[in-house]
């Protein structure tokens, strides 16, 4: 389906971070969460509340290019 509507798949390692810009989304994500423990669901959903507003897009295209 993808080729029909004219897209390229290109496939990644099986273990590439580096090439992956959705990891750079959660390295902002844990970079507030490290060292802390959350007792309840409630904590944890109070981080990201404040936390997902916060983060930084990817460069995509330093990706494909």
């Amino acid at each position: 389906q993808a080729a029909k509507a004219g897209l390229l798949l290109e496939y990644l390692p099986s273990y590439a971070p580096e090439m992956n810009p959705l990891e750079q989304c959660w390295r902002q994500v844990n970079e507030g969460r490290a060292n802390k423990l959350y007792r309840t669901l409630s904590e944890l959903k109070v981080y990201l509340t404040s936390k997902l507003p916060t983060l930084h897009s990817p460069r995509i295209y330093e990706y494909l290019c």
